[in-house]
């Protein structure tokens, strides 16, 4: 994994994220989510799905116009593989993306 790309200096903005459930309702019960939590709720890794929105709004924030909003969504579940997130918008060239970045779950 490249925390770095050394030509650019860029950072990932969140390159790990941790899960946290809250328990009977109260929030002092926040624990982390582990297989051995979904075991004892009756659940499995399988039960857990990941989904990912990122945005690119810049040109948007400039000009006030909707169609100039790029987006990218994915939704994880049993795949662990690295996935492209690639934008779209309205304002984009037919059949272009704006590559987002990318997005992987780790398997614990």
């Amino acid at each position: 994994m490249n925390f770095k790309d050394a030509e650019r200096r860029i950072y990932p903005v969140a390159p790990f994220i941790e899960v946290f459930a809250i328990l009977d309702g109260q929030p002092e019960d926040l624990v982390p989510v582990t297989l051995e939590l979904l075991k004892a709720e009756g659940l499995s890794l399988e039960a857990v799905t990941w989904e990912v929105q990122v945005a690119n709004n810049k040109a948007y924030r400039r000009t006030d116009d909707v169609d100039d909003k790029i987006a990218a969504s994915a939704v994880l579940n049993e795949n662990y593989a690295r996935t492209a997130l690639e934008g779209t918008g309205p304002n984009l060239l037919p059949g272009k993306t704006l590559p987002l970045g990318h997005v992987q779950v780790i398997r614990p």
